[in-house]
């Protein structure tokens, strides 16, 4: 038993007992006057009191019946022994003016009713709400120690919400403003649904269905963030719904060692021929050759610190189609300044289409999020594992918002979307062939 009863006649000797037992680490969890004198309630260790089965084991003794055996292990005040104490109530019959004690045939039931009546009660025995108040209490101490510089609320509940939203990687200008916005609201529930709300609503979103709508579209990105297997996810939802004919693929990424024998491999798999070009004018020469075509997919060399200083010749000879649009890929676990960087970089471009990638891998979802909405881009599409099976999904703000938090120890109500998948069957491929795809 981790929650245990001692009994003293005062504070002082009571707690005597509880560093005899438990040392000076105890945790107290409750104590109050009982006719003997002082009764505290101790535990051995704070993670003790998370355990439901544990806590619910300390029942405190109702004063009234302070002559029946304990169901819990009291103290005796004189030893401070546990087990010496329960087999002293056991041998000693209870006495009342020195004559033996006889129960009413009443009795029994009524004892059982207020033992019932003692831990339906007992702010430990529920231990649902004891836990999460535990876990409350332990989010305000870490919001406490985050949020020093962000708030200066007296509210301690807020204090706790600013900690939260600074551990989901929400910056801390990101997290005064909403802090300031939900200053008047005393409920915590309350403050965290229109916290959420506010950040839906700032979700800068412009839906994009690339296999529906066709054209020409461009995939950005720098090394290693997953444009070449954001264009094969794309490549294979499209055949899922039209045929291998409508759709082209061109590869301008040829210095690529591992892109060069990813994209053949690929297009091998999914019926559809990789058309390599080297410059812009091989380029422009394959997408006139294409031109018939649906849709076309072009995988774009690696963005560079270099590149990036001359964004309009990133794009400024594919300006000629009206059909193209240009997509940038990123990791979502990119570290900030790096994609306020690139963000800065390319706000001059035609480039405001984002695809997010990796986002199950992410921790703090909030650092990308922070940075989106602090510039010009449009959040189109999201990506989790490399595999095939787990294509491009739509963004949906409530659920994008949830992910942001899923990790974070947030006692609080969640609103959870599940995405639809395609409608749309047939084509060119079956799940079976593209588990054969290794992508890392």
């Amino acid at each position: 038993m981790s929650v245990k009863r001692f009994i003293g006649e005062d504070a002082h000797s009571a707690m005597q007992q509880v560093r005899k037992a438990f040392g000076d680490d105890a945790v107290i969890v409750a104590n109050r006057e009982v006719a003997s004198g002082v009764e505290i309630l101790a535990a051995n260790s704070f993670d003790d009191l998370l355990d439901p089965d544990k806590v619910e084991d300390a029942v405190p003794i109702d004063e009234s019946s302070q002559d029946e055996p304990a169901d819990i292990e009291a103290a005796d005040p004189t030893t401070g022994n546990p087990d010496a104490a329960i087999k002293k109530a056991a041998k000693q019959p209870a006495t009342s003016g020195g004559k033996k004690r006889q129960p009413a045939k009443s009795d029994k039931p009524a004892t059982a009713r207020k033992t019932r009546e003692v831990v339906a009660s007992s702010p430990v025995a529920s231990s649902n709400e004891f836990q999460k108040e535990i876990l409350e209490l332990r989010s305000i101490i870490e919001g406490l120690a985050r949020s020093g510089s962000v708030t200066t609320t007296k509210n301690i509940s807020q204090i706790g919400l600013s900690g939260r939203l600074l551990s989901a990687g929400l910056g801390t200008e990101r997290v005064r403003d909403l802090m300031e916005a939900v200053s008047s609201i005393k409920k915590t529930e309350n403050a965290w649904k229109k916290i959420t709300g506010i950040l839906e609503k700032q979700l800068p979103l412009q839906p994009l269905d690339i296999c529906a709508e066709g054209g020409i579209f461009f995939f950005h990105g720098p090394a290693g963030a997953g444009k070449t297997t954001a264009l094969c996810k794309i490549a294979a939802q499209y055949l899922a719904r039209e045929s291998a004919a409508k759709l082209a693929i061109i590869n301008c990424d040829t210095q690529l060692i591992g892109n060069s024998g990813l994209l053949p491999a690929v297009g091998s798999l999914l019926g559809v021929p990789i058309h390599n070009v080297s410059n812009e004018t091989d380029l422009s020469h394959s997408i006139r050759q294409l031109r018939r075509k649906h849709l076309i997919l072009i995988d774009t060399s690696a963005l560079t610190s270099e590149s990036m200083q001359y964004p309009d010749e990133l794009t400024g000879a594919r300006h000629s189609s009206r059909r193209a649009k240009h997509c940038l890929v990123l990791p979502a676990h990119l570290q900030g300044s790096a994609i306020d960087g690139i963000f800065s970089s390319l706000s001059e471009s035609v480039i405001q289409s984002l695809i997010l990638t990796r986002v199950d891998e992410t921790p703090q979802l909030g650092i990308s999020i922070d940075c989106l909405l602090r510039s010009s881009m449009k959040l189109t599409l999201l990506s989790d594992s490399p595999s095939l099976h787990n294509p491009l999904r739509a963004v949906n703000a409530s659920n994008l918002i949830e992910e942001t938090f899923k990790a974070q120890n947030v006692v609080l109500p969640t609103i959870i979307n599940k995405m639809p998948g395609n409608s749309k069957t047939g084509g060119a491929i079956s799940e079976d062939s593209l588990s054969t795809i290794p992508f890392g």
